[in-house]
């Protein structure tokens, strides 16, 4: 499955070199795409995570907490600086580590 966005090349190119997870999704909340550091750290293909969304990635208690900071974010239409602890423990047994996310959207409003 290639997005539209995923057909820009460059893009993804820089975002593969970002030291910072990168993800982009549409609407229903899917991965459009994703940065290779993003996939490293949940020790996935990028391919894999295209089209899937953040219930078939994460914990149902993690995956809870990102889809209702998405959600916040598309029906103001601003952004938001998160700090996500995220526990890889619940993840995959390795480290817990604390995130500072900046989420916006791109939608017009």
């Amino acid at each position: 499955m290639v997005s539209e966005f995923q057909s820009n090349n460059h893009l993804l190119k820089i975002m593969d070199h970002m030291p910072y997870l990168v993800w982009y999704k549409d609407a229903n909340d899917r991965y459009t795409a994703v940065n290779q550091p993003y996939a490293n750290f949940l020790g996935k293909q990028k391919e894999e995570m295209v089209g899937k969304t953040d219930f078939d990635l994460w914990t149902f208690q993690i995956a809870s907490k990102i889809t209702l900071d998405d959600a916040e974010i598309m029906s103001a239409g601003k952004e938001k600086t998160v700090e996500e602890y995220i526990d890889k423990a619940l993840y995959q047994g390795k480290k817990k580590g604390r995130n500072c996310v900046c989420k916006a959207s791109s939608e017009d409003h």
